[in-house]
């Protein structure tokens, strides 16, 4: 059985918006992180390092069928003492990628 937590994140960003082209996109993104997280046992507030990532994607065709393929990653950097006890890092690594039917040109 696991126990309920819960875990609002802030994040104030700078996001580099001029890396795109025709069909594709490319955004660098680095911000501060600002935590809220709290279970039964654990109680962590503040500052809780950086981040630094990106979101991109590229258009496409497959069979004249119009898709999507989307990315999306962050690094978080310097954790604070009380959350890097709860995930053993002092940086943590999340992201996905994605290929979609892409709506833009059916609407």
């Amino acid at each position: 059985m696991t126990s309920a937590s819960t875990a609002p994140n802030r994040i104030v960003l700078l996001v580099y918006l001029g890396l795109t082209g025709n069909g594709w996109w490319f955004k660098p993104w680095a911000g501060i992180h600002d935590l809220s997280w709290s279970n039964k046992s654990d109680d962590i507030r503040g500052s809780n390092g950086y981040m630094v990532g990106w979101s991109a994607g590229a258009t496409f065709e497959v069979a004249g069928v119009p898709l999507m393929v989307t990315n999306w990653n962050e690094i978080e950097l310097n954790r604070n003492k009380e959350y890097t006890k709860l995930s053993h890092s002092k940086t943590g690594l999340n992201g996905g990628i994605g290929v979609w039917y892409d709506i833009n040109d059916t609407f």
